[in-house]
C-alpha cells in the first residue's frame, strides 16, 4: 500500500510512491515543454501593457500529461504496489484557469505594471503573496479571467482535473494574510466566487472521476 506523491516544479513533475511508513520506494521525473518567455534575451522588461507583446501562458495539460506519463513509468516499476491515494503539492504563486491557462509564478510582468499593483496593495495596507498575482492576471488577461469559473493555484488545479473538486489548500490559518481575505477581494475588485474555499492540509478532494480511474 501507498501513496503516489507529485510535486509541481517550475522546470518539471517529479513524483515518487511513499509507503505507509514513510520510505520511497520508486520516484520519476517529467521535464515540461520551456515556457516561451524563459527563451534566451527574454526578461520581464520586454512586456508592456500590450497584450500582443505578452508571451503565451503555459498550458496545465503539460502537468496532467506529466502526471500521466510518471504515473505509468512508477506503475511498471512497482506493478505489485497498489496507490490507495494522491497527494499534490506544488510551487506559487502559481494561478490556472479552469481552461488550462496557466500564469506561472515567474511570468514577466512589466516593472511598472508591478508597481501599480504594489501601490494599490499599499493604499489598502495589504501585503500578501497572491494578491499581486491575481491583480495581474486580471489585467493582462481579462479574457481568460472573465470567461473561467475559477482560478486555481497549481496543485488544486492537478486535484480538480483528477477528481472535479475546487479547493485551495491553505498550510495554515495564519497564512491566511500572504493568500487572501473577502475583505481584501472586495477593496480590490476581485470577485470572490472565483477562487475556492481554503481547506487543511490533507483534506480528502473525493475519489478519481470516473473517465480518469478508468483510463488508468
Amino acid at each position: 500500500m501507498s501513496v503516489l506523491c507529485a510535486d509541481i516544479g517550475t522546470s518539471s513533475l517529479k513524483t515518487a510512491l511513499v509507503n505507509l511508513q514513510g520510505q520511497v520506494l520508486c520516484q520519476s521525473r517529467v521535464l515540461f515543454p520551456k515556457p516561451e518567455f524563459n527563451q534566451e534575451g527574454l526578461c520581464a522588461s520586454d512586456f508592456g501593457d500590450n497584450p500582443c507583446c505578452l508571451p503565451q501562458l503555459f498550458s496545465g495539460d503539460h502537468w496532467f500529461s506529466a502526471l500521466q506519463e510518471a504515473t505509468q513509468r512508477l506503475c511498471h516499476e512497482k506493478p505489485e504496489e497498489p496507490i490507495e491515494g494522491i497527494c499534490i503539492s506544488g510551487n506559487g504563486p502559481t494561478l490556472a484557469t479552469t481552461a488550462g491557462e496557466v500564469f506561472l509564478w515567474n511570468y514577466p510582468v512589466a516593472p511598472a505594471i508591478l508597481e501599480e499593483i504594489q501601490t494599490e496593495l499599499a493604499s489598502h495596507g495589504l501585503f500578501s503573496i497572491f494578491l499581486p498575482r491575481l491583480l495581474a492576471f486580471k489585467r493582462l488577461f481579462p479574457i481568460e479571467w472573465n470567461k473561467t469559473e475559477k482560478i486555481i493555484s497549481g496543485p488544486e488545479y492537478l486535484i480538480w482535473r483528477l477528481t472535479g473538486s475546487f479547493l485551495t489548500i491553505l498550510p495554515e490559518k495564519r497564512f491566511a494574510p500572504a493568500y487572501w481575505s473577502q475583505d481584501s477581494l472586495e477593496k480590490l475588485g476581485i470577485e470572490d466566487s472565483k477562487l475556492p474555499d481554503f481547506v487543511e492540509p490533507a483534506t480528502s478532494a473525493g475519489t478519481l472521476l470516473p473517465e480518469i480511474a478508468e483510463g488508468g
